[in-house]
């Protein structure tokens, strides 16, 4: 019975603390030339926050100089049958939801 009770706890502890303190990961996408449908797009590594997602796809738009590049940034994203499934996207006019 001591053991049960000893992982029941472990358990709400274990879920409690990744509930609480559980960090939002954003991630980009970029698609040089504007193809969403192209397999030549750029991901980014996970990063911290919606601004840092945001100054990641500009950086790279503003080095291509290319007016046709367009991105898009979401949070907590899975990839799901090859496209990336986020709990929110948001990104530049065609891609995303924008705020």
């Amino acid at each position: 019975m001591k053991i049960i009770i000893s992982i029941i706890i472990v358990a709400i502890v274990y879920f409690g603390y990744s509930f609480l303190f559980k960090k939002d990961v954003f991630r980009g996408i970029y698609y040089p030339n504007g193809c969403l449908i192209c397999d030549n797009y750029i991901v980014s590594p996970d990063l911290n926050s919606a601004e840092d997602c945001v100054r990641w796809a500009e950086g790279l738009k503003g080095n291509s100089k290319n007016p046709n590049d367009t991105w898009e940034c979401g949070k907590d994203c899975k990839w799901k049958n090859g496209l990336s499934v986020c709990e929110e996207t948001f990104g530049e006019e065609g891609t995303g939801i924008h705020y």
